[in-house]
């Protein structure tokens, strides 16, 4: 009796993996055909490694992809990716500091018709008093975060 009940369950939880499954593929589908993704410019992007150093131009890298495209594969353009060089870094470096202005913010005007006497201030690791925190992360923000 207990064999017959464990396959019973076993197939019950084969059943709804299965219309789980059916519904994830039916779902990606619908994403990927709709117009928001095949507008989208990360769509539309291929990722190629190892190009010999003679392609390693926009101009090469479009002639390469015109020696090995198939026919129906059409492309408006082809470039080189970059070295960003500290760019990611200050990129992080911003964010970071539009949210703690954010933070600072919202605990400033939680109650925008009942502003406290006292703006919120920090302590900032490169001086040594306290500082109104919004004008700081403000000037922060607005310099790239550094």
């Amino acid at each position: 009796m207990q064999i017959v009940f464990s396959w019973i369950y076993t197939g019950v939880v084969i059943f709804w993996l299965y219309r789980g499954y059916i519904g994830m593929i039916a779902l990606r589908r619908k994403f990927f055909q709709s117009t928001e993704y095949q507008e989208s410019l990360h769509s539309r992007t291929l990722l190629v490694i190892d190009i010999h150093k003679s392609s390693r131009t926009d101009q090469g890298l479009s002639q390469l992809a015109t020696q090995l495209k198939p026919n129906t594969i059409h492309y408006a353009q082809a470039q080189i990716g970059r070295d960003m060089g500290e760019l990611p870094d200050l990129l992080e470096q911003h964010e970071k500091a539009v949210k703690r202005l954010e933070k600072y913010l919202s605990v400033y005007l939680k109650n925008p018709n009942k502003l406290p006497e006292k703006r919120p201030t920090c302590k900032p690791k490169t001086k040594g008093q306290k500082v109104d925190a919004i004008d700081y992360y403000t000037v922060l923000s607005s310099n790239g975060g550094g």
